[in-house]
Parts: structure tokens; sequence; C-alpha cells
């Protein structure tokens, strides 16, 4: 892939991930509204972010609209929730969830971006 190409699929990345974080942040802070633990909020979470993050990034990121790859994709989105649990568990002993949660955004935005843009080609 080109340079120019991989700037131009991360931006779409980006504004496609403004959504998916919405959405995914929003459940996350419902999940604690509704009296979860930050542990099953992240899992109600990237439960329910998985298959719509997957449509999203597959059709409008990475040019795909079948589901062929969606185990694949839900295996990495599996190492990530397993990495962010690890960093939001680290995290809520100096900060309230929803913040912990919301500064892991940006790092795990980024290595999922790292992870798909090679599994997603």
């Amino acid at each position: 892939m080109s340079a120019g190409m991989f700037r131009f699929q991360f931006l779409r990345f980006i504004g496609t991930g403004a959504l998916n974080t919405a959405f995914g942040y929003g459940v996350f802070c419902l999940g604690l509204a509704l009296g979860l633990g930050p542990g099953w909020a992240l899992a109600l979470q990237f439960g329910l972010g998985i298959p719509f993050n997957f449509a999203v990034h597959g059709r409008f990121v990475f040019g795909h609209a079948g589901y062929g790859r969606l185990p694949a994709y839900a295996a990495v989105y599996l190492g990530l929730y397993a990495l962010n649990l690890a960093g939001l568990t680290g995290l809520t002993l100096v900060l309230p969830a929803a913040l912990a949660q919301a500064a892991l955004i940006l790092p795990m935005a980024a290595l999922s971006f790292l992870i798909l843009s090679k599994l997603l080609r």
C-alpha cells in the first residue's frame, strides 16, 4: 500500500472511529450507569461493538462488505479487549472507570488501526 493510500485510509479510519468510539464509550458508560463493574461494562462495549465496528470499518475504511473476515476481526478485538481490560484495571486504581476508559481511547484506537489495516486490506 502506498503512503498516500495509507494516509487516506487512516483518515477514513479516524472518521469512522469517531462514530465507533461514541457508540462504544456510550455503551460502556451505560453499563456503568446500570451498575455493571468496569470489566463487565467493557465486555458489553466490546460485545456490541464488534459487529457494529466490523460493519463500519469493513465497508467504509477497508472496502469489504462481506462477513468472511468477521471471525478474524472478532479474534483481533478479543485481543484488544484483553489489553484494554488490563489497562482499565490498572487505571481504575487511580481514576474513576469512565475517565480511565476515556484515557485508553486513543492508544487503543491507534493499536486497532495498525492491526486491522493489516488484517482487512
